[in-house]
């Protein structure tokens, strides 16, 4: 009896290790990686930033965000409420103009603002804001 239930108890305990192990990738892969914007869905409108110009974001293990938004840089404190869950705070920038009606930069600012939620799939990031508008980063 004390064989089976020894047993039992290794097979309860992996099965709790692996179930850890699946959570914590996502979360290194989310963590200290150079996130490159790809494209940006608004209203159902998908565009892709033009190649001289730069959006970037770095979530910090001490929970910073940091990045470029065409020529100008970023800072911000981000919580992660949950395994999805993403709110970004105390958001400065710099305030270069950068290129009139040819940068988004207002636009990628204002959806990492009012983010919300994102999903991580393979290499790839997506942040979605409270309007459900997206931004689609590369890991690099």
């Amino acid at each position: 009896m004390r064989i089976i239930l020894s047993i039992l108890s290794i097979i309860i305990l992996s099965l709790f290790a692996c179930n850890e192990g699946t959570i914590e990738p996502a979360t290194k892969e989310f963590m200290n990686t150079i996130w490159k914007l790809e494209s940006m869905r608004i209203d159902n409108e998908t565009t892709t930033p033009q190649t001289d110009q730069t959006y970037i974001a770095i979530f910090e293990e001490d929970s910073t965000l940091s990045g470029t938004s065409d020529c100008n840089d970023f800072s911000a404190n981000f919580l992660l409420l949950s395994e999805d869950s993403l709110i970004i705070e105390q958001f400065f920038i710099t305030k270069k103009g950068c290129g009139g009606d040819q940068s988004f930069s207002d636009r990628y600012v204002q959806v990492l603002r009012d983010a919300r939620t994102y999903k991580i799939d393979m290499n790839k990031l997506t942040v979605f804001d409270i309007n459900n508008s997206q931004l689609m980063f590369i890991g690099e």
